[in-house]
């Protein structure tokens, strides 16, 4: 079952404080504090040599539609890198009015169907921008969680530079790792480890696809266009099992076509 929250905008900032705390309190015991160049894999063995092993714990990353119509990847990339994150402890998801309006409502069966037990997510629904800002900032100074996503759609005006520095000061701080979800906006600077410009791509059809009338693994066209880590480039990624036998009930990406030019 997938718990949600809502952040009041009507009530005082204590008793906002302490609601966000008592739900962030009913999840796992304590993630693990992360040790300075500790990663979430992604499993894409290219990928995640570029990003210095993984994605960074600690790190705040970005994750934008390529285009103005690719809200929808967008989110489903986030979504999976969060699965990933979720293998180490609990996700607190906070997402604005706007953002489930314009995007999607999180759905626990299919979350779980992708890997992402929704036992293990949280949803914080807020009104405003900068209420989302305000509770994924004290989110992320919370030891009990694995990461944050802080899902904004439109402008977001209220995420500026100092915002974002604010939430990448406060995942360093404690360890765990913020997932920045942006739709309906262009990418603007933030103070940010990594940045994914992410597209729809054709999904493999096989006897499994076929069999479900066509679908198959989802698939992106992602461009890793901001990588502190080194250097960036354009893939084309599925998300499906390991390849490894001993992971093989462990959703991961893998790049399916090589580095795209």
């Amino acid at each position: 079952m997938l718990m949600t929250m809502p952040v009041a905008t009507n009530t005082d900032p204590v008793a906002r404080r302490e609601a966000l705390r008592h739900a962030v309190s009913s999840l796992e015991k304590a993630v693990p504090r992360a040790r300075e160049g500790e990663v979430i894999t992604l499993g894409a063995a290219t990928l995640d040599l570029r990003l210095g092993g993984g994605l960074a714990r600690g790190g705040l990353h970005a994750v934008h539609g390529e285009a103005a119509g690719d809200g929808a990847a967008a989110i489903g990339f986030t979504t999976l890198l969060a699965a990933r994150a979720a293998r180490l402890g609990s996700v607190l998801w906070v997402q604005t009015v706007a953002a489930k309006r314009e995007g999607a409502a999180l759905y626990g069966p299919g979350l779980a169907e992708v890997g992402l037990d929704p036992r293990r997510l949280t949803l914080v629904r807020a009104a405003r921008d900068l209420d989302a800002l305000w509770a994924a900032e004290e989110a992320l100074g919370c030891g009990a969680l694995a990461a944050v996503v802080v899902d904004l759609h439109g402008p977001a005006e209220a995420l500026d530079l100092t915002a974002s520095r604010r939430l990448a000061l406060a995942a360093a701080r404690s360890g765990v790792t913020g997932l920045l979800l942006r739709t309906g906006s262009a990418a603007h600077p933030a103070a940010t480890m990594s940045r994914f410009l992410v597209a729809p791509a054709p999904s493999r059809v096989g006897p499994v696809a076929l069999a479900l009338g066509g679908l198959g693994p989802p698939r992106f066209t992602v461009t890793l266009d901001r990588n502190r880590a080194g250097e960036t480039g354009r893939f084309v990624l599925e998300w499906t099992r390991s390849d490894h036998a001993e992971d093989s009930d462990d959703p991961c990406f893998r790049i399916t076509t090589g580095e795209i030019a």
